[in-house]
Order: structure tokens, then sequence, then C-alpha cells
């Protein structure tokens, strides 16, 4: 079953979105390069697609 988030949002262009800033390549670049632990990366990504997704509720993306 799929539920609309909201009609004005682009469910298709906010998970391209959320995917691209929340792949293996962005966990990899917080711990490598960034030195992050395991935990604060994750927390990271997280906080990230939060973001990703709060932004297009409140604008409609």
């Amino acid at each position: 079953m799929t539920r609309a988030i909201r009609q004005d949002v682009d469910v298709h262009a906010l998970a391209v979105a959320i995917r691209s800033a929340t792949r293996i390549e962005s966990l990899i670049w917080l711990l490598d390069i960034a030195g992050q632990s395991r935990r604060e990366a994750a927390k990271t990504v997280r906080r990230t697609a939060q973001a990703l997704l709060t932004a297009a509720l409140s604008s409609g993306v």
C-alpha cells in the first residue's frame, strides 16, 4: 500500500535526493575523510535525510 505524503510533493524527486545524499559513498566519506565514528556518521546520514524530507514538506518540492 502506497501512502501519499502530500499532493504537492514530488515523491520520486524526494526519494532520489534522499538516496543520493545517504548512499554508501556518503557514509564512507564521513568515516574516512570527516573522521566520524560509525555512530556519528549514521546520525549525520539520518539528519541529512530528515532535513531533506522536512524541506520538501515545507516547500512542496
